[in-house]
């Protein structure tokens, strides 16, 4: 996308004082740019697939597709994308406005969260990912790695995706095992108020006291 873009369809680009297009982070994978929406009125978000780069042959079609299974997804634990659109041989889509912060920045900011607030969000996104493995609407290159924590209806805490990899490569049996590793990283991070890396889990008391099965995974996951 041109640094001097001032308006993409119905779409008019946010602009810093200084001209520059608001950038917001969100996949290592994608540009995304603030927006507003002139057809219903409010901020969303312009995400460009693959880095800004034409996307062609196989891999274009899976990120049409894995597109098109996003756009299914009917949970908060999930960005919720608006459209698709092509232009120029690039893929872009419309997401809503993702309000929060990292998770990773949240928890550097407030510390580990208490057990409970942490299996009770925990326990949604994977009730949520379950529901849409069961639909075959999920993903399998979906990032844990840059959850969002979010106030919904300034009531309650809740985890969301926003990072679906849709224009990485295709790895099945890898991505799976991988999606496993992130979720037990987000698990520690919230228990343990520390970023992952390479840490013994059975160091920290909170661990160490997850029920067994969820620390035996854990300990596979992370050791």
């Amino acid at each position: 996308m041109a640094a001097d873009l001032e308006s993409f369809g119905h779409l008019t680009i946010a602009r810093r004082a200084s001209g520059e297009p608001v950038r917001v982070e969100r996949s290592a994978e994608e540009r995304v740019f603030l927006a507003f929406d002139t057809h219903i009125g409010r901020l969303v978000e312009l995400h460009v697939l693959n880095g800004g780069k034409p996307l062609t042959g196989t891999d274009r079609r899976l990120a049409e597709d894995r597109i098109k299974q996003a756009m299914e997804f009917d949970s908060g634990s999930f960005m919720t994308i608006l459209e698709s659109v092509e232009d120029q041989g690039l893929l872009y889509y419309i997401s809503n406005l993702n309000e929060g912060e990292f998770l990773a920045d949240y928890i550097q900011r407030r510390g580990a969260l208490p057990p409970a607030t942490v299996y009770s969000l925990l326990l949604n996104l994977l009730n949520d990912l379950t529901s849409a493995r069961r639909r075959q609407t999920l993903p399998l290159q979906i990032q844990f790695n840059r959850v969002m924590i979010t106030a919904v209806e300034d009531t309650f805490l809740q985890l969301r995706v926003c990072d679906f990899g849709l224009s990485l490569p295709e790895n099945a049996e890898s991505e799976a095992a991988f999606q496993v590793q992130q979720i037990c990283e987000v698990l520690f991070l919230m228990l343990t108020g520390q970023i992952y890396a390479g840490q013994n889990p059975d160091r920290f008391p909170t661990m160490t006291s997850l029920p067994g099965n969820l620390r035996t995974t854990v300990r596979a996951a992370l050791t």
